[in-house]
């Protein structure tokens, strides 16, 4: 079996900034190596990035922030026999923004609306789920949490931090973080 037909990849532009992208491991007796050439093109296999960018990429079944990526770089992946991954892949901005939520594994585009960022604020709105937790995963880009509403922060790192929301009704709740600019950390960027 050729390498090509163990592995697969489906990459979805979300919006200009915003990709999503689908790995499986087709083998289920053994682990395998997925490498995306991040800024490469789509039909040899590359997810077209800008190259002068960077981004934040987000593992939503494993729950784990890979980290900052440069445009021009690659992804790789050890994959588990029978594996998929869908990773959300988000243009690194220079304000605080959503990279994820768990409450769907397009990890924002279903569940958040409104989302805004302004001076020192990022607010918007999540459709909850009456009684059922759900996590909003916020990429820090150099600040640091000063004050949240209607949430609580569940876990938080210089890097990242994320807030946990929920309701004792189903609908579209509003939430809102206020931030304070740090200084620009220098870029520790993933591993290829």
């Amino acid at each position: 079996t050729s390498r090509r037909q163990r592995q697969m990849c489906i990459r979805d532009r979300i919006n200009r900034g915003w990709h999503q992208l689908t790995l499986y491991n087709t083998n289920d007796l053994e682990s395998d190596t997925i490498t995306v050439d991040l800024g490469g093109e789509n039909r040899k296999g590359g997810m077209e990035l800008d190259k002068q960018k960077e981004y934040h990429i987000y593992d939503f079944w494993n729950r784990r922030y890979l980290g900052i990526y440069k445009g021009d770089g690659s992804l790789r992946q050890v994959m588990r026999p029978g594996e998929a991954r869908m990773l959300s892949v988000r243009e690194a901005l220079p304000y605080p923004q959503i990279i994820s939520t768990d409450r769907h594994l397009m990890q924002g585009l279903i569940e958040l609306r409104n989302i805004h960022w302004s001076q020192d604020t990022l607010s918007g709105e999540i459709l909850l789920t009456k009684g059922d937790a759900t996590i909003i995963t916020v990429a820090l880009n150099g600040w640091k949490t000063v004050e949240i509403a209607s949430a609580e922060v569940f876990s938080e790192s210089p890097q990242f931090m994320q807030i946990r929301l929920t309701s004792q009704d189903s609908g579209y709740h509003s939430f809102c973080i206020c931030l304070l600019y740090t200084s620009p950390s220098p870029r520790d960027y993933a591993a290829s």
